[in-house]
């Protein structure tokens, strides 16, 4: 019996670890992402190119088709800009340039958001990620205020 002191904090700390890799699961599931897209950048700018633009409109009319409530995630990476603030501003510039393609050209109606990929994992060139959430945001009670940028 002289193990029992030491196996009871070895217990709570296993049974805490649990409750919380439950918690990280329950999470993912009811946000119920689901990654649509990587589209690589082949242009020397840190705007969308013909490339670019031919692959989102592949995947185009499945964003177009989502229910509604339905909610886009547009990440971008550019590793373009003399310093770190500079990269993050074109890579905000390159998921901004997507929405706008999306919105002009397609016809999305769904919420969008943006954001800019914070690094890059390793890659030499731009890219965009895109993902999309089935009515995740509305269920967990986001409050919109004012109006929106469409």
């Amino acid at each position: 019996m002289r193990l029992a002191p030491t196996l009871i904090p070895l217990v709570v700390v296993a049974a805490s670890s649990a409750t919380a890799l439950g918690d990280d699961r329950e999470q993912k599931q009811f946000l119920h992402e689901e990654a649509i897209a990587t589209v690589m950048a082949h242009g020397n700018s840190f705007c969308l190119d013909q490339k670019m633009m031919k692959s989102i409109d592949l995947f185009a009319p499945r964003l177009k088709s989502l229910a509604k409530g339905g909610v886009i995630r547009i990440e971008g990476f550019s590793r373009r800009g003399k310093d770190r603030e500079a990269q993050v501003r074109n890579s905000f510039y390159l998921a901004l340039e997507a929405q706008k393609y999306l919105r002009e050209r397609h016809g999305v109606s769904a919420d969008i958001y943006l954001s800019a990929v914070p690094d890059g994992q390793d890659s030499t060139t731009d890219f965009l990620r895109i993902a999309v959430f089935a009515d995740a945001f509305s269920a967990i009670h986001v409050s919109r205020v004012g109006g929106t940028s469409r």
